[in-house]
């Protein structure tokens, strides 16, 4: 339906390829007037761009991860000065810039060559949201017509004789955009619509495409489109903006679900008068009157359906007292907005579509004034015909009903608006693509012409109704939702056809009266419409008299809805046409149909209250008053709602948040939601609530809880539970947390908590190295260690102990046996001051010592633990032998790109590094650039205390033919013997040497000795201080200096003689032996503390 994108043909290669050619560009308009580079900042975009199809037009999204480093993009850090190029992007606290709302526009770059390259756009829309994330930010983006989400019209404005895109500019500019922005199809048929004031420009405008059957986006260069097929005069179909075969995408879904068989049709026609009367005649009776210095409002109908051109000037006729003022004028102006005399004053005047509200003062200070008449002069707006226009079922399969009400009178329009939305209803081949390549320059209402012969279709045109991109570093990707649009054809072994859907001819509510309706003049009425003209021949001047004995009855019809039938006696006035009912759910918000029969019914939801009037319309467009409200409880159905679908929580601190998709059944009435810590729910407690999300608070810490959910409508039906869903309350330590945590109900008087000194928090256990409060009240306090001061002192050397006492008795306070304070930096421990039972000497030597927690030896950063839970032990490092290694391990690569390993070590660390070596490893060959070979590149990022990545990689390298292992050459000749000595320079800091044992994990650091550069020989020994244990060792060394800036790895091999020696020997490799793939060997060892 939407015109394809221009783009230079010659850079769609580089467009589609997934990883290179392309960047992505970011600017926005932060200050509201120029536009601001940000790309640097942007780490990830994800965008959807749809289309609706047989749903409400929704708005397209974008999001932008940015980096958050230095608090760029965090909205209560101000800045000096507005400074984008800088990084100061919220600018002073004035201007605060990271608050608001600013457009943005989304580029891809793409590069033919380093100076050639074009932008393609890829979004256009407006900074709704800023969500601040650790070390990032979340940037929110919404289309232009978000815009129009955010107003309400000032009043109601009825569209008279003006045609669908003339009605869509004038809302799109009220909601402040501008022509520029606009791109309509331009049609030629006129229509009368109502937009009120009490829905936003983008619902108003939702109702007028749905009316014409048309579609609304936003184009990537943030153009609000427009087009529909009813009328082919102004539209045809664009040329398909690219073709797809079956090898363009790698994965697919294919669903052909019909959702609907039925089109209903219904419009409503007006006639409006050229000439001024009286639109409001109306002479009140009952309340009111005024008290003095006091104000009454009065609402005041239209007597024709409608008003436009309503006057400034309201005549009012009021008694005071004894006196009686008779159509008094009062003109409300810009520059008279209160218009008074001695007696009353104007504090408001409204007008909408169907009614005018006035608010009175009474400016008596002892007299009652009362208001007996009010008029206003306008122009009639009436409604002359109630058309209604079926394209019936045909399938044989239960009815399915699509519904729209349109704003066309003529015959012919419907039709072609009908014939439109059954053509849509029958469009069920769906496909969802991930495709294989990148598609920039496609968005939603692009036809593209697609083949999927695998698949039975063989070509055919389809419509895009979505398009996700995701762009990330060296990394593009796009998904396409796609629907059947024309001209499909099916193959079948060797035979192919083409699938025809026929239109079955429209029908007309015979009950209803019929008009056809040209350039807002009536030419032809239909022979209902004829017999209503007839009568105007019994034209009275008065308005009809109320229908008599309104009854309901209700029942449920064959499709499972609660019907409310009306019956009321026929009115005997001659000029009667007609009737209008209305009826409600509150008594305050109701729904109007026009019927000619004093019987007829409506589908309501079931076990309902429903509230009924009736009135009665004449030929002078004069009507009754309403009758008496009678009132029903609809017939209860017995079909229960829907499961509800999508639910989705998410686990926080002591909270877990859920939400679920809204139940779209007309009778429905709440949700029921479940949590439990057991799967079974035996245990479950209960919310009922309306909305489609919920928070739920004061949970356990650290648990999994069980959520499943069902649905009840109107007359008390359940839905089956949903599907069990779990999430798990987090640790206040847990990173996600951060994003939601917030501290409640804690008071600490005169304190602080220094959260750089607290490493663990959960919901029962404070763990930190540092708590500065002057007072802190708890029930009890249990120590391990205490550093007390000054509240007593004791001889330094000290060891104090807590025992039980009287007081702690009563408070049911009870120590672990022993706690230990100690009270100086150092207690040595000696048999005066050692605890009864304990051992007490300068060497202990035992087959098994017990421990019940740890042991601790060592002092400072060389303090080491070991640990029984975790089977581990660590010996402490003296000045020859450094010990700080804990593990190691070797894993084998084949290198096709990135290869990346988690690791998890057995116990967390406070700090550590990680040294990589490898083994068995060969160059290869590249096969993107022939004429450089591939080396292998080791790193590693750390995840947390308790685990790290690695990542292998690979550089482009020259070939180069490296010196063979061989430094010493022997010449002989008859009477001497020469020796060439070849020499390497390496920078050589330390040695690392592993071994590992069936009992034991240790590493030696040793140093080597003297000032680098060393200049060694092919083959050089390295004399350990300490023959090893049996078991296997590796070593690493720096790396060689090669004296012409080429620098190459330097591996060291062990000596298979000696468990004390280490050779050191070269890794090289001759271009003649490249491979095509390569392996290698790597290990890993991690030294810490």
């Amino acid at each position: 339906m939407f015109p394809k994108l221009n783009v230079d043909s010659s850079y769609i290669p580089y467009i589609r390829h997934p990883t290179r050619y392309k960047s992505v560009a970011v600017f926005a308009k932060i200050d509201g007037t120029n536009w601001y580079d940000i790309t640097e900042w942007v780490k990830e975009v994800r965008i959807v761009n749809k289309l609706e199809f047989l749903e409400s037009p929704a708005i397209d999204s974008a999001t932008i991860i940015l980096a958050n480093l230095s608090n760029e993009w965090t909205p209560t850090q101000y800045n000096d000065a507005f400074d984008p190029s800088s990084g100061k992007f919220n600018g002073t606290v004035d201007q605060a810039y990271l608050s608001k709302e600013w457009e943005v526009k989304i580029l891809l770059r793409v590069y033919k060559s380093d100076t050639e390259y074009i932008d393609v756009p890829l979004f256009y829309g407006v900074k709704t949201q800023l969500t601040e994330r650790h070390k990032e930010a979340e940037m929110k983006v919404a289309d232009i017509c978000y815009y129009a989400t955010k107003k309400k019209l000032d009043t109601d404005i009825l569209y008279i004789d003006m045609k669908p895109h003339e009605i869509l500019a004038d809302l799109f500019q009220r909601a402040g955009l501008d022509s520029s922005q606009f791109d309509f199809q331009e049609v030629q048929y006129p229509c009368t619509f109502l937009a009120r004031k009490d829905s936003t420009i983008w619902q108003t405008v939702i109702n007028l495409v749905r009316g014409t059957a048309g579609k609304i986006s936003t184009t990537p260069e943030g153009k609000i489109i427009y087009r529909t097929r009813m009328d082919t005069s102004s539209y045809s179909d664009p040329n398909p903006a690219l073709s797809l075969q079956q090898d363009t995408f790698k994965r697919y879904d294919l669903g052909t679900e019909r959702r609907f068989n039925k089109i209903t049709l219904e419009s409503e026609g007006y006639r409006v008068d050229d000439d001024l009367s009286w639109v409001i005649d109306f002479e009140l009776q009952g309340n009111n009157t005024i008290a003095p210095g006091t104000t009454a409002t009065f609402e005041l109908e239209y007597v024709s359906d409608y008003a436009v051109a309503v006057s400034d000037t309201i005549y009012i006729s009021y008694s005071v007292g004894a006196g009686f003022q008779e159509d008094v004028p009062f003109t409300v102006l810009e520059s008279t907005p209160q218009p008074s005399n001695e007696h009353i004053q104007i504090t408001k005047y409204e007008r909408y579509a169907d009614k005018a509200v006035i608010e009175i003062k009474a400016l008596t200070t002892s007299e009652n004034v009362v208001i007996n008449h009010v008029k206003i002069q306008g122009r009639q707006v009436k409604k002359v015909s109630v058309n209604k226009l079926i394209k019936e079922n045909t399938t044989g399969e239960p009815d399915k009903e699509y519904s729209v009400r349109t704003f066309f009178d003529s015959q012919a329009v419907m039709s072609n608006i009908a014939d439109v939305l059954y053509e849509n209803i029958n469009k069920t081949i769906r496909f969802g693509l991930a495709m294989n390549e990148f598609y920039a320059d496609v968005y939603a209402g692009n036809l593209i012409e697609f083949a999927v012969p695998l698949k039975g279709i063989s070509s055919g045109t389809f419509l895009v109704l979505k398009v996700e991109h995701s762009l990330q570093s060296a990394k593009f990707q796009t998904s396409l939702d796609i629907v059947e649009w024309k001209d499909i054809e099916f193959t079948t072994g060797d035979k192919t056809f083409t699938r025809a859907t026929r239109s079955p001819d429209p029908v007309e509510n015979q009950t209803q009266q019929q008009i056809t309706e040209v350039q807002g003049q009536i030419q032809e009425l239909q022979e209902q419409v004829n017999e209503v003209d007839e009568r105007t021949n019994y034209i009275d001047s008065a308005a009809p008299s109320v229908p008599q004995n309104l009854s309901l009855s209700t029942t449920m019809n064959d499709k499972g809805e609660s019907v409310v039938r009306v019956s009321f006696d026929p009115v005997p006035e001659a000029d009667v046409i007609g009737y209008e009912v209305t009826w409600s759910l509150d008594g305050v918000h109701w729904h109007y149909y026009t019927t000619a029969e004093t019987l007829s019914q409506f589908v309501v939801p079931g076990n309902t209250t429903v509230y009924v009037k009736v009135r009665a319309l004449d030929a002078e467009g004069k009507k009754s008053d309403w009758s008496s409200a009678a009132s029903i409880t609809s017939a209860k159905d017995e079909v229960p709602p829907a499961v509800p679908t999508g639910l989705t929580p998410t686990g926080l601190f002591q909270t877990i948040m859920v939400k679920w998709n809204p139940n779209t059944e007309d009778d429905f009435d709440h949700y029921v939601l479940q949590y439990d810590t057991k799967s079974d729910f035996s245990t479950a407690k209960e919310i009922v609530l309306n909305a489609t999300s919920a928070v739920i608070k004061d949970l356990a810490v650290n648990t999994t809880y069980y959520l499943r959910i069902k649905a009840v409508d109107k007359s008390g039906n359940a839905s089956d539970w949903s599907s069990a869903v779990t999430a798990s309350t987090v640790k206040l330590d847990d990173a996600s947390y951060y994003d939601y945590a917030a501290i409640k109900d804690a008071i600490i008087q005169n304190g602080k908590i220094d959260t750089a000194w607290i490493s663990e928090l959960d919901a029962g256990v404070i763990t930190t190295g540092y708590l500065d409060a002057d007072r802190i009240q708890a029930r009890s306090i249990t120590l391990d260690k205490l550093a007390v001061s000054p509240a007593f002192s004791l001889p330094s050397g000290t060891l104090a102990y807590w025992t039980n006492s009287l007081i702690d008795e009563a408070n049911q306070i009870m120590p672990e046996g022993y706690t230990e304070v100690n009270l100086a930096p150092r207690v040595t421990l000696i048999p005066e001051n050692a605890p009864e039972g304990s051992v007490v000497g300068d060497l202990i030597a035992a087959n098994t010592i017990y421990a019940g927690k740890r042991i601790d030896v060592g002092t400072g950063v060389n303090r080491w633990a070991i640990d029984g839970t975790n089977g581990l032990v660590r010996v402490l490092n003296n000045s020859d032998y450094p010990v700080l290694g804990i593990i190691y391990g070797p894993y084998s690569i084949n290198m096709n790109g990135i290869t990346e390993q988690t690791i998890t070590l057995p116990v967390a660390l406070t700090e550590y590094f990680v040294l990589l070596g490898i083994s068995n490893f060969e160059y290869w060959r590249s096969t993107f650039a022939p004429n450089y070979s591939r080396k292998l590149i080791l790193d590693w990022q750390k995840i947390d205390n308790q685990s790290f990545k690695i990542l292998a990689y690979t550089q482009l390298v020259q070939p180069k033919q490296y010196p063979n292992a061989q430094v010493t050459v022997e010449y002989n000749d008859s009477t001497e013997t020469y020796y060439t000595l070849y020499t390497i320079t390496v920078a050589v800091d330390e040695a690392v040497v592993r071994i590992n044992g069936p009992d034991l994990s240790v590493e030696y650091l040793h140093r080597y000795s003297g000032t680098p550069p060393y200049t060694i020989k092919v083959s050089y020994t390295w004399e350990l201080k300490k023959i090893l244990p049996d078991g296997i060792y590796f070593a690493k060394l720096g790396h060689i200096d090669w004296g012409d800036g080429t620098i190459t790895e330097w591996a060291l091999r062990d000596s298979p003689s000696s468990s004390s020696n280490v050779t050191a020997t070269l890794v090289s490799y001759t271009p003649s032996t490249l491979k095509e793939s390569a392996n290698a060997m790597i290990t890993y060892s991690v030294i810490g503390y």
